[in-house]
């Protein structure tokens, strides 16, 4: 039911493209091969990990290992409701094998040229940390120009020291009001991440309190997850769902224009105007 509906469902002019950038791992790595043969994806492939094949994503290994693609069991889902609700969406893929400085350069470059100019990002989890260093590279190359580039940014139980989070976020300027944090307390993948570095808290598990006091909105979703992990929340659970997209919608002509609508429904606007007001670019 949802594939159909994304399949005809279409992007309204004007609403900003939006760019979906997984976390470390949730990116397929392989071989590409000309067509008409299928690429040969050693991440995530079972079989390949069953015989031993993932050694050839030794960085030292010879094989040409390139990004073919999200993995889609996890992000699918979060595209194609996005896609229902009037944005075009894409998936940022990536090598997450290299270094942040470098992914963080592709990604800059692709934000820097994606048409229409105007970009929302959602990153989750460490995808947060490749999300920042691109911006750190467009504020440092374009200054306030890059900004006008950028719409909503949502960062998903992003697994990242509120330290080195909170200085980025000091950097960013302007930027940074037009971050939503979803976090989870709760968040058990995040809480091992957090004993792995030693005790530092990450934050998307950060006290809601903590992470407003840097002028960020933040919704807490700890109540909304019910699993073992709950750090795939705004993927799974409906609710959380609805705060991307309401994210996404606040910063655009788009999302101005259905509140506008919902007015008119609920009879709350006295005046009916023939169209939708200019999209902004």
């Amino acid at each position: 039911m949802l594939l159909e509906a994304a399949d005809l469902a279409f992007a309204y002019p004007g609403a900003p493209r939006v760019l979906i950038v997984p976390g470390i791992m949730g990116s397929q790595l392989g071989l590409s091969r000309n067509a008409p043969l299928p690429n040969d994806i050693v991440w995530l492939d079972p079989l390949d990990i069953q015989h031993g094949k993932l050694a050839v994503l030794r960085m030292s290994a010879a094989a040409p290992i390139v990004p073919l693609g999200v993995v889609l069991f996890s992000y699918l889902r979060l595209k194609l409701h996005l896609r229902v609700a009037g944005f075009a969406v894409e998936f940022h893929d990536y090598d997450w094998r290299l270094s942040i400085v470098q992914s963080g350069r592709a990604l800059a470059e692709r934000l820097r040229t994606l048409r229409p100019a105007r970009v929302a990002i959602v990153a989750h989890s460490m995808g947060t940390m490749l999300t920042l260093e691109a911006l750190r590279q467009l504020n440092a190359r374009y200054g306030e120009a890059a900004a006008d580039r950028i719409g909503a940014i949502v960062f998903a139980s992003p697994d990242i020291d509120i330290d080195v989070f909170s200085s980025s976020i000091e950097r960013m300027g302007p930027l940074a009001r037009r971050i939503t944090v979803i976090t989870a307390t709760n968040d058990r993948a995040l809480e091992l991440s957090s004993k792995l570095a030693g005790g530092v808290r990450r934050v998307g598990a950060a006290e809601k309190a903590q992470l407003e006091r840097l002028g960020l909105r933040v919704i807490d979703a700890s109540q909304q997850g019910w699993g073992l992990i709950n750090h795939d929340l705004f993927l799974s659970n409906p609710d959380v769902r609805q705060v991307v997209r309401r994210a996404i919608d606040s910063r655009t002509a788009l999302g101005a224009w259905r509140m506008h609508v919902r007015g008119l429904v609920l009879g709350q606007s006295a005046v009916v105007t023939a169209a939708a007001p200019a999209m902004s670019k």
